[in-house]
């Protein structure tokens, strides 16, 4: 438990001191292991999210956090925040996020899992704002958000920033 706490507080002023805490190739999955892990590495950019994150300045903090040691795995239930949610007027989302341990007690791989009942991103909040910019911005909210997802990068951040401040002057 001691070295997720040590990478938690480290996550939150120096994203190069978690290498400390993790090995230098990290697993990351999200909603299943199941699904394809992307890969962060050691000494390379972050990944289109961590950009996405820093735009649109998130943060995050844990509810609870438990050992399990049949995964030999911190697993905890966070609360996220950030600009986005807030330009929405969504309430902060909670995850359950398991973080692996290797067998030097380094972080190897990290899961994230949407709880639905308390995903605060919903269609009642995105369906106004997708119908308003077909309308007023097509090309721009089929860019943004093809087939309802996400393309995750600080240009993509800052263009929702922009969109959102045009969306609720209307």
């Amino acid at each position: 438990m001691d070295v997720f706490i040590k990478y938690y507080e480290a996550s939150k002023d120096d994203q190069e001191a978690v290498w400390e805490y993790s090995t230098d190739t990290l697993r990351v999955w999200f909603e299943s292991k199941k699904n394809e892990a992307s890969l962060r590495y050691r000494g390379k950019q972050q990944s289109k999210w961590g950009e996405w994150d820093d735009v649109m300045h998130a943060t995050s903090h844990y509810d609870s956090i438990w050992f399990d040691s049949g995964e030999n795995a911190v697993r905890g239930y966070f609360f996220e925040n950030n600009d986005f949610y807030k330009l929405i007027g969504a309430s902060s989302n909670k995850t359950l996020r398991t973080y692996f341990l290797n067998e030097d007690l380094k972080i190897s791989g990290l899961l994230y899992e949407r709880i639905p009942t308390q995903n605060s991103i919903s269609e009642k909040h995105m369906k106004p704002i997708v119908e308003w910019a077909l309308v007023n911005d097509s090309v721009e909210i089929t860019e943004l958000y093809p087939d309802n997802e996400f393309v995750p990068s600080a240009e993509n951040a800052l263009r929702w920033k922009k969109l959102l401040a045009r969306y609720s002057n209307k």
